[in-house]
C-alpha cells in the first residue's frame, strides 16, 4: 500500500493516505510513506514515549512519510470526527485508521491536536 501526501510546514494534523494521488497543500497537511499499512500495523495504543515523526520519503524526498507508523494507535471515539475531517480532505474514500497525540512534524516539534494515520477505506 502506498501512503501520499504534500509537503506542510505548519498544521493542526497530519495524515498519511494509503493511495497515490496528486494532492494540493491542505492547513491540516499529510504525509508519504511507502510502507504497507494495515489496522495490524497500529499499536494497541500510542507510542507517547516515542511518538511518530514525519521524514522525507527515501523513494520521493519532495514528500514526507512517517518514521513508525506503529508507534500510532487506534482512533478512540472522540478522536473519530476529527480524524474523519481531515483524513477526508484527501478523498471520500480515506479514513483515520491511527491517531497518536504527541506526533511530531519534520523538525521534531509535537503538532499540535496530534497526527492521525489514514488509509483507504477497505470495502
Amino acid at each position: 500500500m502506498k501512503i501520499i501526501a504534500p509537503r506542510i510546514r505548519t498544521a493542526q494534523f497530519l495524515a498519511t493516505v494509503s493511495i497515490t494521488a496528486l494532492l494540493s497543500t491542505f492547513q491540516s497537511g499529510c504525509a508519504t510513506n511507502t510502507t504497507s499499512i494495515s489496522k495490524g500495523s497500529i499499536g494497541v495504543q500510542a507510542d507517547l514515549a516515542n511518538p511518530p515523526k514525519l521524514i522525507n520519503d527515501p523513494s520521493d524526498p519532495k514528500k514526507l512519510a512517517w518514521d513508525r507508523p506503529s508507534a500510532f494507535g487506534p482512533v478512540q471515539t472522540e478522536q473519530q470526527i476529527s480524524g474523519q475531517k481531515i483524513c477526508g480532505k484527501l478523498g471520500k474514500d480515506i479514513v483515520p485508521l491511527g491517531y497518536n497525540p504527541k506526533a511530531l512534524d519534520a523538525n521534531g516539534a509535537a503538532i499540535k491536536g496530534g497526527g492521525f494515520l489514514c488509509h483507504l477505506k477497505q470495502t
